[in-house]
């Protein structure tokens, strides 16, 4: 049977295998030949453990060459000035604790140069790896659906302190101040025109008190226009809405932030030419890019969300008639300067 002579074939081929291993135990093992040494001592000891595995004799030698890379690097030069001094000559093997003490403090500096740059590429995912969990909390949170149009208006809020921080700066008189361009940013975030001169003027030239009455007088109208959308576009709708926009403003956002991040990484070991540390360099920029992520991502949520519009049935109907006279009307002026 298939059974059988499956058990004979096995049995056999277990039988050879046993005759080969002795053949191999007989001869003194495994032997490794090794043609040059690792950077790293543990990949050396890794090959010399091929051989004597499981208390089986076995042994390993190794040949390297003064013009092998770690040599190079390490010493090697000055090896083979010594050699030659000794009157050694081409090709004569080399048996030394001298040099196998130089080969072992090469592939210690090597292990520690390397270890240095796995730190330093460690504490570095390390700022993206909390850039990462803040992120994925947030976009957790949105997907909860839970108070989102209560974080709709923080959001409002936190936008209108940085504009008006932006415009509007302490430092400057309220004369100096760039109202027209915040007026234009308000309306192409919140769909809302307003003027601020007034405002500015009512307050007597004070630019605290101006500042205060500007985000007040926004944050009053922004918030108004948004309970007037909730109720128009019901309760679900607009939470819909919400999360829908601000889903996709995080996730394109995050993609752009990453790339960045990226560019940021592959250049900022230069700063140390500046006396400056990469890393501290590198947390700090990262640390900017991110709140200035977080920033985009709630300006281009309430964009959306400002602007959308719902359009009923009938409004839709009267539409897509109007787009079929038109057509009609075209065809007929075609057909009109054919004859």
């Amino acid at each position: 049977s298939i059974i059988a002579d499956y058990d004979v074939e096995r049995e056999k081929a277990i039988q050879q295998l046993a005759d080969e291993k002795q053949k191999v135990l007989d001869a003194g093992g495994l032997h490794i030949l090794g043609t040059e040494r690792h950077e790293s001592r543990r990949i050396d000891n890794q090959l010399r453990g091929r051989a004597g595995r499981q208390g089986d004799p076995g042994s390993s030698q190794f040949y390297l060459s003064l013009e092998d890379d770690l040599m190079r690097r390490f010493g090697g030069e000055k090896l083979a000035a010594r050699m030659q001094m000794f009157g050694m000559k081409e090709g004569e093997v080399i048996d030394s604790r001298m040099v196998t003490k130089q080969i072992e403090g090469a592939q210690r500096r090597v292990e520690a140069f390397n270890y240095g740059i796995r730190k330093n590429l460690l504490e570095m995912d390390d700022v993206m790896n909390q850039q990462r969990a803040t992120l994925y909390k947030l976009r957790r949170e949105v997907l909860s659906g839970d108070t989102l149009p209560e974080r709709i208006k923080d959001l409002v809020e936190s936008l209108i302190i940085n504009l008006v921080n932006r415009h509007c700066p302490m430092e400057q008189i309220p004369g100096d101040w760039n109202l027209d361009h915040l007026e234009r940013e308000v309306f192409e975030v919140f769909d809302l025109p307003v003027t601020l001169a007034q405002v500015v003027e009512s307050e007597g030239g004070d630019p605290q008190r101006a500042r205060e009455a500007i985000g007040d007088l926004l944050y009053t109208k922004v918030a108004r226009i948004a309970d007037e959308r909730q109720k128009n576009f019901g309760d679900e709708s607009y939470e819909e809405f919400c999360q829908t926009f601000y889903l996709r403003s995080i996730d394109h956002h995050w993609k752009d932030h990453l790339t960045q991040m990226d560019h940021l990484k592959e250049g900022i070991y230069l700063r140390g030419y500046g006396q400056k540390d990469p890393k501290h360099e590198y947390r700090k920029e990262g640390f900017t890019l991110f709140l200035a992520m977080l920033d985009r991502i709630g300006r281009d949520a309430l964009g959306q969300l400002f602007h959308v519009k719902l359009i009923d049935e009938e409004t839709i109907a009267r539409e897509e008639e109007a787009r079929r006279r038109r057509a009609r009307q075209q065809m007929h002026a075609g057909s009109g300067r054919r004859r």
